[in-house]
C-alpha cells in the first residue's frame, strides 16, 4: 500500500510539474526565390524539469528526442498547405541534473505558399505551481511570407535565446535580458504577450499579471523584477517583434519567449560567479567548418566554495566536454561544433555557473551565424530601448541592495542645489549688497552739499529778513539791516564757500564802527553791516570752518570763548541760518516761519533758507 501511494505521487510529479518554457523561431531558405512555395525553418526550443530517463549525455549524443515530450503544433487561423502536424517532441540538447533542467531543440523544414500569414502554437498544460497564474501556456509565433517593402526579399524572425528557471535573490530588484539577434538587421522591440489578433499568446500565464508588483518589461527584451518570497515561481511571457525600421509600428514577425524565474534566499557569498565564452558575442562560421572553443566559470569566492556546473543552452550538433578545474577559481567546459546545411542563420547559446551554494551566475549568451560561402561579420539588429510596460504596486526591497541610479540622482540633484546656493551667495556678495549699500548711502547721506542746514527745501524766490540783533528789541531797529536774497537757482558749493566770508554777523552794540559798508561785486550781492570787529570775524570763520569741514554733516553750534561776555557779543543771526535742533543725535533745520514785513523788534527764527545766490552774505 505505501509502495503504491510513492509511485503516484512519482508519477504526478514527473508528469504535471515539468514545463520550464519555451520560443518558437522560423527563418526563410531562399529570401529571394521566385517559386510559388517557399520554404521556411521552424525552430522549437523547450526546457523541463529534469527527470532521470527524460535526457541523459547518450541521447545528446545520439540525437533522440527528449523522453515524454509529445505534442504539434497548431494553426490559427488555420495551417496553410504544408504547414500542419508539426511535431512539438525535440531533440535532446543539454542537460543539468544540479540545476534540474534537461533542454530540447528541434527544427523542421516546411514549405507554404509565398504570401501566407498564419500563426503556429504550442499549447499545454504543465507549468507546475505558480505564485500567480495557472498552469497552462499558449506559446504562438506568427509568420508573415509577403515580401518586405523596402528590399522585395522575405523576411526572417528574430533568434531569441535564454536560459529557465532564472534564479534571483529575494527582494533583489534584478534585470534579466533575452538575447536577441537579426539577420536582416532589423529594429527589435519586446512587448508583454496577451491575446492579439484572435491569438492566445500566453494562456494562464500573461504578464504582468503573472508577475510581482512594479515588474517592468524594457522594449529591449530586459525584465526589471523584484521577487517578494522564497520559494515563489513566476512565469514570464513576452513576444520580440522586428520591423523595418524605428518608426515603423507593424511588426514584420513576432516571436514567443516563455521562462520561468525562481525567488530564493541569499547565500554567504555575495559575489555570484562569473561565466565567460573564449570566442566574440557573435562568431560567423561556413557551413561543414567546425568551431573548437571553451566557456569558463570563475568562482569569486574562497576556495571553500567551488563551482558545480556550467549548464547551457545550446543546439543539436554541439558537443561539449566534462567541467575541469583549472584551479580553485577557474573551470571550464571545451567545446566542438560542425554546422550543417540545416543550420543556416543564426544559432544562439546561452550558459552560466552554479557554485557549491547553489547561487548562479548571470547567464552569459552568444550566437554563431552560419553562411554557405562564408562571411566575416554578423548582422547586427537595432535593439529598441523603450519601457513597455510597468504595474504600480509597490514591493519591499532588501537594504541592502544599491541602487547606484538612484544614488547618481540623488548626488547630482545636491550638487545642484548646492550650486545654486553658491552662486545666489556670490551675487549677494558682489553684486546686491553694493547696490544696497549705494542706495542707503544716496539715500541718507546725499551730495555733500545737500547737508548743509541751508539745502532743506524751496521758498519764495525774493524775501527780506531783518538782520537784527537778539537782544535789541527796540521798534527803531534800522531797516538798512535788512537783507535780500536769491533763490532761482540751485546752491552751488563753491560759491556758498568763496562768499562764506562775507556773511554778515551781529556784532556788540558797543563797536565804533556802526556805519561801516562793505561790498563784494565778486559773489553778485551787495550786504550792508552796521556792525563790524574783527573778533567776531574770527568767531564766524571758525563757525563756518567747522560747519563746511564736518565729515558726519552734524552741526556744531559755536559758543563764544568766554560765556561772561555773552551780553556784548551775539550768536549767529537766527534769520539767516534758521535756529538749530536742541538734539544731540542730529542737528537739523526746523521748518521756517513765514516772516511778516511791518514787524519790528522781534528777529525772525526758526527760519531755514533753501538756496543762495551768488551772494555775499
Amino acid at each position: 500500500m505505501h509502495v503504491l501511494i510513492i509511485l503516484i505521487s512519482f508519477t504526478v510529479n514527473a508528469n504535471a510539474s515539468h514545463f520550464l518554457g519555451g520560443i518558437i523561431s522560423w527563418r526563410v531558405q531562399n529570401a529571394s526565390t521566385n517559386n510559388s512555395l517557399i520554404g521556411i525553418l521552424i525552430t522549437q526550443t523547450y526546457s523541463w524539469t529534469y527527470v532521470p530517463g527524460r535526457c541523459d549525455n547518450n541521447s545528446i549524443i545520439t540525437n533522440q528526442l527528449v523522453s515524454g515530450a509529445s505534442g504539434t503544433l497548431t494553426c490559427s487561423p488555420s495551417c496553410p498547405p504544408g504547414c500542419s502536424g508539426i511535431s512539438a517532441a525535440p531533440i535532446c540538447t543539454d542537460l543539468s541534473i544540479l540545476n534540474g533542467i534537461a533542454v530540447g531543440q528541434r527544427s523542421d523544414i516546411v514549405y507554404v505558399p509565398v504570401g501566407s500569414s498564419f500563426s503556429i502554437i504550442y499549447a499545454s498544460s504543465a507549468w507546475g505551481t505558480l505564485s500567480l497564474g495557472g498552469t497552462a501556456w499558449s506559446i504562438a509565433s506568427r509568420i508573415n511570407l509577403a515580401r518586405r517593402s523596402d528590399n522585395n526579399m522575405f523576411n526572417n524572425a528574430p533568434v531569441a535565446t535564454i536560459m529557465s528557471p532564472v534564479n534571483i535573490e529575494v527582494n533583489q530588484k534584478t534585470w534579466i535580458t533575452v538575447s536577441v539577434s537579426d539577420a536582416d538587421g532589423d529594429v527589435v522591440r519586446c512587448r508583454w504577450a496577451g491575446v492579439v489578433n484572435g491569438v492566445d499568446e500566453c494562456s494562464s500565464v500573461c504578464s504582468p499579471g503573472s508577475l510581482p508588483p512594479n515588474s517592468i518589461l524594457y522594449s529591449n527584451c530586459t525584465l526589471e523584477i523584484t521577487g517578494p518570497t522564497i520559494r515563489n515561481k513566476y512565469a514570464v511571457a513576452l513576444m520580440v517583434e522586428d520591423f523595418i525600421n524605428s518608426t515603423s509600428t507593424i511588426p514584420l514577425s513576432s516571436v514567443p519567449v516563455q521562462y520561468l524565474v525562481s525567488i530564493v534566499g541569499p547565500a554567504s557569498c555575495l559575489v555570484l560567479p562569473e561565466i565567460t565564452f573564449s570566442g566574440s558575442s557573435c562568431t560567423p562560421i561556413k557551413v561543414n567548418d567546425t568551431f573548437y572553443g571553451s566557456i569558463f566559470g570563475i568562482n569569486h569566492c574562497s576556495s571553500n566554495v567551488t563551482i558545480l556546473d556550467i549548464s547551457t543552452l545550446s543546439f543539436p550538433g554541439l558537443i561539449q566536454g566534462p567541467l575541469t578545474a583549472l584551479n580553485s577559481t577557474i573551470y571550464y567546459r571545451a567545446l566542438q561544433w560542425t554546422p550543417t546545411i540545416k543550420q543556416l542563420g543564426f544559432q544562439g547559446m546561452c550558459a552560466m555557473a552554479l557554485n557549491s551554494e547553489k547561487s548562479q551566475s548571470p547567464q552569459y549568451c552568444f550566437t554563431f551565424y552560419v553562411t554557405e560561402n562564408g562571411t566575416s561579420t554578423c548582422p547586427v539588429a537595432t535593439i529598441s530601448n523603450a519601457t513597455t510596460t510597468t504595474t504600480t504596486t509597490t514591493t519591499k526591497t532588501s537594504a541592502n541592495h544599491i541602487d547606484w541610479p538612484l544614488i547618481a540622482g540623488v548626488c547630482a540633484a545636491l550638487a545642484l542645489a548646492v550650486l545654486g546656493c553658491c552662486l545666489c551667495l556670490l551675487l549677494r556678495i558682489f553684486k546686491c549688497y553694493p547696490f544696497s549699500s549705494r542706495r542707503r548711502s544716496s539715500k541718507n547721506n546725499g551730495p555733500e552739499h545737500s547737508k548743509l542746514p541751508m539745502h532743506t527745501r524751496k521758498i519764495s524766490t525774493v524775501r527780506y529778513f531783518r538782520n537784527e540783533n537778539p537782544n535789541d528789541l527796540s521798534e527803531n531797529s534800522s531797516r538798512s539791516s535788512l537783507i535780500k536774497i536769491n533763490n532761482h537757482r540751485q546752491p552751488n558749493i563753491a560759491e556758498v564757500s568763496q562768499c562764506s566770508h562775507k556773511i554778515p554777523r551781529t556784532v556788540p552794540s558797543n563797536d565804533t564802527n556802526l556805519n561801516d559798508k562793505s561790498t563784494d561785486n565778486d559773489c553778485g550781492t551787495s550786504i550792508t553791516q552796521s556792525r563790524h570787529n574783527v573778533h567776531v570775524k574770527r568767531i564766524r570763520q571758525q563757525y563756518l570752518k567747522s560747519m563746511f569741514d564736518d565729515k558726519s554733516s552734524k552741526m556744531k553750534k559755536i559758543r563764544p570763548h568766554n560765556t561772561a561776555s555773552t551780553n556784548n557779543m551775539n550768536v549767529i543771526p537766527n534769520a539767516v541760518f534758521g535756529v538749530l535742533s536742541q538734539s544731540q543725535s542730529q542737528m537739523q533745520i526746523q521748518k521756517p516761519v513765514q516772516p511778516k514785513t511791518e514787524h519790528a523788534g522781534n528777529s525772525f527764527t526758526n527760519v531755514t533758507i533753501s538756496h543762495i545766490s551768488r551772494s555775499n552774505l
